[in-house]
């Protein structure tokens, strides 16, 4: 899948203070303790300049897994 490993990468970079080994297209990118309104800034920040795409907070409070971000990028 287009994206992917540069998405699951670019996510494990955000996510610096949890154990991301686990990680993968399936994982609940917001469901752990690091998840806040600047982490949010980060994704938003990298999709559009790592992947030329924008994304609105209200888009990605919809999607719930790596794999819907990477569909979303690759629409």
């Amino acid at each position: 899948m287009k994206n992917q490993v540069e998405l699951l990468n670019a996510l494990k970079d955000i996510y610096q203070d949890i154990d991301t080994s686990s990680f993968d297209i399936k994982t609940e990118f917001k469901n752990n303790d690091e998840w806040d309104s600047m982490t949010a800034l980060s994704l938003i920040t990298i999709i559009d300049q790592e992947f030329g795409k924008s994304i609105s907070g209200e888009k990605i409070k919809e999607l719930n897994t790596i794999e819907e971000l990477i569909l979303f990028i690759n629409e």
